[in-house]
C-alpha cells in the first residue's frame, strides 16, 4: 500500500482543481461529522454565510445598518433590565 506521504506528494503535483477533487473525494470517505464536532459547526457556518451572501447579492434581503441593529439591541437589553 502507498504511504500517506507518497499520496500527498503525488497529489501536490496536480493542478489546483484536481487537488481539490482529490481532497473532496478523500474527505467524503470519512465518518459523517457530528453536530458537536468543530469541523461540522465550521462547515455549517460556511454554508450559512454562503446562503446569506447570496441573499444579499440577489436582493432577497436588505442589509440593516449597524446603527439600527445596535439601537434595537440596546432597547431590548434595557427593556429586559427594567
Amino acid at each position: 500500500m502507498t504511504s500517506p506521504e507518497a499520496i500527498v506528494s503525488a497529489a501536490s503535483q496536480l493542478p489546483t482543481d484536481q487537488r481539490a477533487a482529490v481532497a473532496v473525494a478523500i474527505f467524503e470517505t470519512l465518518e459523517p461529522l457530528q453536530p458537536d464536532d468543530p469541523a461540522f459547526v465550521r462547515k455549517e457556518w460556511q454554508k450559512e454565510v454562503q446562503r446569506r451572501s447570496e441573499e444579499l447579492r440577489d436582493g432577497t434581503v436588505e442589509p440593516i445598518p449597524w446603527e439600527h441593529v445596535q439601537r434595537d439591541a440596546e432597547q431590548l437589553f434595557n427593556d429586559k433590565n427594567s
